[in-house]
């Protein structure tokens, strides 16, 4: 299984903060997106994760800076 750390920014209405998360896929979806990046198919996935993750925060999801596979 491939993990790939994720770093996005989040903001209230005090800051804007980074932060980041690990996430294992699933060979498949992770050669999905090495292909199309969080633009391609698995964007709307990616970006719920991240919406709800932020709100869990107390934060409102502002972007994604980078997307690195974690190599083991």
């Amino acid at each position: 299984m491939a993990k790939f750390c994720i770093t996005y920014h989040m903001e209230n209405k005090d800051c804007t903060a980074e932060s980041c998360v690990v996430v294992p896929l699933s060979e498949d979806y992770a050669k999905i997106l090495r292909a199309q990046g969080a633009d391609g198919y698995l964007a709307h996935p990616i970006y719920s994760f991240l919406h709800y993750l932020c709100e869990l925060q107390g934060y409102r999801f502002s972007e994604i800076c980078t997307i690195e596979e974690v190599k083991q």
